[in-house]
Order: structure tokens, then C-alpha cells, then sequence
């Protein structure tokens, strides 16, 4: 199964419950909407679950960008930078894995 189409966008902290606050940001599927994931927001850890949203959010375009320089991976360079290409392609290999 391929992942949710991008583009995802962070969207929150929204606030959920009645009577107790729970914290939440989520990942969003872009226009619809449609959530993705739900990160759980701990006061004292805002900034870096923010952060977190924010680079899941971008999983689908930072798969894209490195998908696009497969091109280069050909290029003379590819001998001096090969632990590089060997990540980024085991990178590209983990995110569409089949499960």
C-alpha cells in the first residue's frame, strides 16, 4: 500500500476534552483535510513536537525531492558521495516498502 498523496500540512495545537486538557497537533492531508496522524502534545516538550509535526508533514515532498535526484546519483560524482546515494536509496527503499 502507497502512503496518504501529499501535500500533508501541521495543523494545531488544538485543544480536545471537556473537563481534562489534551494537547494535540495533527498531520493533515492538504486540501481535504483528512487527518494523517495525531501527535500528542506534552507541555513541556511544545517546540519539539511541533518540529516533529512539521518534518512529518513534509515526508511527502522530501521523498519527492529525493526521488528527483536519482539522475544525479549517475553523474562522475557518484563514486566520491556513494555512502550518500547508498542512504538516500535505502531512504526511498523504507518508505515504499510494502508491508
Amino acid at each position: 500500500m502507497a502512503h496518504t498523496a501529499g501535500p500533508w500540512k501541521a495543523k494545531g495545537p488544538y485543544i480536545i476534552g471537556g473537563n481534562t486538557e489534551v494537547h494535540h497537533l495533527y498531520i493533515q492531508q492538504a486540501p481535504e483535510g483528512r487527518t494523517i496522524a495525531d501527535v500528542g502534545l506534552w507541555l513541556d516538550m511544545v517546540k519539539e513536537q511541533e518540529a516533529n509535526a512539521r518534518l512529518m508533514a513534509e515526508a511527502p515532498s522530501l521523498l519527492a525531492a529525493l526521488k528527483a535526484l536519482r539522475p544525479l546519483f549517475e553523474c562522475g560524482a557518484a563514486e566520491e558521495y556513494a555512502a550518500e546515494i547508498e542512504a538516500a536509496e535505502a531512504a526511498i527503499e523504507r518508505a515504499e516498502a510494502k508491508p
